[in-house]
């Protein structure tokens, strides 16, 4: 994959919305490369550099499964409180559960505050262990201790993976509290 290949005039309107995405997995999949060799800061100026964040909000929204999946990752390379908005609006609407599993793995990364009740919602509502399963993890790794409630009524899950996965977040903000 090419980094000259991903530049902005690619990605300006009037591209067709199959080369925007293919476009933006191509991106997502550099960036996740670039982090790992050389850190969060050189992605986030190859993404910043190669799209224009409407493109991304586009795939986000209207992209296939793997295009809105891996554009999820993009979003907080621009603005975090935009991000977790549009990352907010995945975890409750996006009708694919991986891509909400996504969206509540990017909510933690973030580590708002005001995003811990979406996650607590997720965590209490949504039909895929999945979802819910990402979403327990994800109040444990924000810290998020104003979620212990929910998480408690979480290890009475039907899921085992659900139930394991809220107990242990419990045991890892108890272990920050300290």
């Amino acid at each position: 994959m090419r980094y000259d290949n991903l530049m902005r005039d690619d990605l300006c309107p009037g591209t067709s919305t199959r080369a925007s995405s293919a476009r933006v997995v191509e991106l997502a999949e550099l960036a996740e490369a670039t982090v790992e060799d050389f850190g969060k800061a050189a992605a986030r100026e190859i993404v910043i550099s190669a799209l224009i964040f409407s493109v991304v909000l586009d795939a986000v929204r209207d992209g296939d499964e793997l295009t809105r999946r891996k554009a999820l990752g993009l979003l907080h390379y621009w603005d975090p409180a935009r991000a977790a908005c549009e990352l907010v609006t995945a975890l409750h609407s996006d009708p694919c559960p991986v891509v909400r599993h996504e969206a509540a793995y990017y909510l933690a990364t973030l580590k708002r505050p005001e995003t811990i009740a979406a996650l607590e919602a997720a965590l209490r509502n949504d039909p895929i262990d999945l979802v819910r399963h990402e979403a327990a993890e994800a109040l444990g790794d924000m810290g998020a201790a104003s979620a212990i409630a929910a998480l408690r009524a979480a290890m009475d899950d039907p899921s085992d993976v659900v139930a394991r996965t809220a107990r242990i977040s419990i045991q890892q903000l108890a272990r920050e509290v300290r």
